[in-house]
């Protein structure tokens, strides 16, 4: 049986995982609202951002993420996930 709850570590990987897809694929850069607006617009095809709309969310995405990080550059958010592993002493002299 899984355990319901996640650790620490699985925690980082999840959330880092979510912001990557938010920073990096458009998909996941459209409000509930927008597909429904594209999907009725088109119901054959996948609701997807323009390529300006696509520049223009990322740009906004990157944005945000950075001031959430204290004002870092995005590497940043790559940067989270190895100094988040070295507090919880994974992956240090042999460890897990």
């Amino acid at each position: 049986m899984l355990d319901r709850e996640m650790s620490p570590l699985e925690a980082v990987h999840v959330a880092t995982t979510m912001l990557q897809q938010k920073l990096l694929n458009p998909t996941y850069q459209m409000t509930d609202a927008e597909r429904v607006a594209k999907r009725k617009m088109d119901p054959t095809r996948a609701p997807a951002l323009t390529q300006e709309e696509a520049v223009q969310r990322s740009s906004e995405m990157h944005e945000t993420v950075s001031k959430a990080i204290n004002g870092n550059t995005v590497i940043s958010l790559f940067q989270l996930t190895s100094d988040s592993k070295a507090l919880l002493g994974i992956g240090q002299n042999g460890g897990n």
